[in-house]
């Protein structure tokens, strides 16, 4: 709950002193109102609870999304299948132009990172895609960003001097 402000350590032995003391150099109070409130959310099992149906929603989520990209991504894109987490990965050729992809996408309010944004210096030819929506939403989402790719991946071929010839790539999911 970051709009809370609160947070907490389990700390012991020699580092107990040394990070007292640095929480008091730079944070002298906290609001005892919600340090009172994150306490009682944890202590009653609410928290837990409220995890639990977290992991369940960003699994069913996660599904849709797995399921939409399989219906609208060309078969030479990758993804990997995250066990947790709100975001999975789809992995493009080289040649693609990843930022004019998700500057694109962006014009059709669907908001995609570019994995150079991850992995500064070296780039990466990869876009970071958060499934923490509601299913509609990341069905017409990805779909749009497949129709994207496909055209790019068309233009490619077409640039490269593989118009004439069938391409194909086969997947690999991870």
């Amino acid at each position: 709950m970051p709009g809370l402000r609160v947070g907490y350590m389990v700390v012991t032995g020699e580092h107990h002193q040394s990070l007292v003391k640095h929480k008091l150099l730079n944070d002298l109070h906290v609001s005892t109102v919600s340090q009172i409130i994150v306490s009682e959310f944890l202590a009653s099992g609410h928290y837990r609870r409220h995890l639990n149906r977290l992991r369940i929603n960003n699994l069913q989520s996660r599904n849709v999304m797995l399921q939409a990209l399989e219906n609208y991504f060309p078969e030479a894109i990758t993804w990997t299948i995250p066990k947790g987490g709100l975001f999975l990965w789809t992995h493009l050729p080289y040649y693609l132009p990843i930022q004019a992809i998700c500057s694109e996408a962006l014009s059709y309010n669907v908001l995609v990172a570019s994995g150079a944004a991850f992995f500064l210096g070296q780039g990466y030819p990869a876009m970071r895609l958060n499934f923490c929506q509601i299913p509609e939403d990341i069905e017409h989402g990805i779909k749009i960003l497949g129709q994207l790719i496909k055209n790019y991946l068309t233009k490619s071929f077409i640039s490269i001097g593989f118009s004439s010839q069938r391409v194909s790539v086969s997947s690999i999911h991870l």
